[in-house]
């Protein structure tokens, strides 16, 4: 069965963030995600989100029966290659907006593959806290809900290995040998290049 969700336009009115100088590109779709305990029924108990240029080549039962250990979200570290950038801009992000820093070493994950434990989602107030963060700061944050979720759960997620998410950035920058991921479950296809495009075929 599938089911269609449509979400009430006035949710995201404050969150078009399409102002290229102050940050990625990041259109209300973008957030639904922030709403996902909103928008899903209250029986379901845990949810995979996954953006719209991703490849599944297999069975997802496999990933959606990972132990969270307890954690609200499972997700993998954003490209290897940016990390050090990424936890470098983070920290000063919290920094600013008088945040608590996030453990040091810590990764600064990718949301392009949400594993959810949607009764800690709700309990913990996730959403409310993420719409917190959106509203308050908006031109602080460059990577908009990505930010906000690393922000909120920053001490909060389960880091999971790159079959459940390879970005192909960390396969063409060789942050990932294909040897020791030789069968994802999960490709991204980040940045311009997609394969169903037809320049990119």
């Amino acid at each position: 069965t599938i089911n269609y969700i449509v979400p009430d336009a006035a949710l995201f009115q404050k969150m078009s963030f399409t102002d290229l100088s102050k940050g990625f590109y990041a259109p209300p779709e973008a957030f639904h995600r922030v709403y996902l305990g909103r928008f899903l029924p209250t029986d379901c108990r845990r949810v995979i989100n996954l953006e719209v240029d991703i490849l599944v080549r297999g069975d997802i039962a496999e990933l959606f029966e990972v132990d969270l250990g307890g954690k609200t979200i499972g997700v993998v570290a954003d490209c290897y290659q940016y990390q050090e950038e990424r936890q470098k801009y983070f920290r000063k992000l919290c920094q600013e907006i008088n945040w608590p820093l996030p453990p040091k070493g810590a990764a600064y994950f990718s949301v392009g593959m949400l594993l959810v434990d949607l009764e800690r989602w709700r309990k913990r107030g996730v959403e409310e806290k993420l719409l917190e963060v959106i509203y308050k700061y908006p031109d602080k944050l460059y990577f908009h809900e990505n930010d906000a979720l690393n922000i909120v759960l920053a001490d909060d997620f389960k880091e999971l290995p790159p079959k459940y998410h390879l970005l192909t950035e960390q396969v063409a920058a060789g942050q990932v040998d294909r040897r020791d991921c030789p069968d994802p479950l999960i490709v991204h296809f980040v940045g311009g290049g997609k394969p169903w495009y037809f320049l990119s075929a």
